[in-house]
């Protein structure tokens, strides 16, 4: 939210999408079952984990770039992890 609101004072126009709930799939299971199946897709999901939380990391602006409040936890299930990568 911090963005946004950086956003909207620098006049970018910002509208909020709303999802349809009755057309949502959710491919939670289907991501576990491939990454329970291939070293390689746990491997690089891992890897993209570790990645994306390495830059958060390095932003400058704390305000909004704070790995602390990153839900670590669900960022790794979104992407079919069962537990957060070491």
């Amino acid at each position: 939210m911090k963005f946004v609101e950086k956003l909207k004072n620098s006049s970018i126009e910002i509208c909020e999408l709303k999802p349809n709930p009755q057309k949502m799939l959710t491919i939670k299971s289907s991501l576990e079952s491939m990454l329970s199946e291939s070293n390689e897709l746990k491997y690089l999901a891992q890897r993209a984990f570790i990645s994306y939380v390495k830059s958060i990391n390095h932003m400058g602006d704390k305000q909004v770039f704070d790995v602390r409040n990153i839900d670590a936890t669900k960022y790794a299930q979104s992407m079919g992890m069962i537990q957060i990568p070491v």
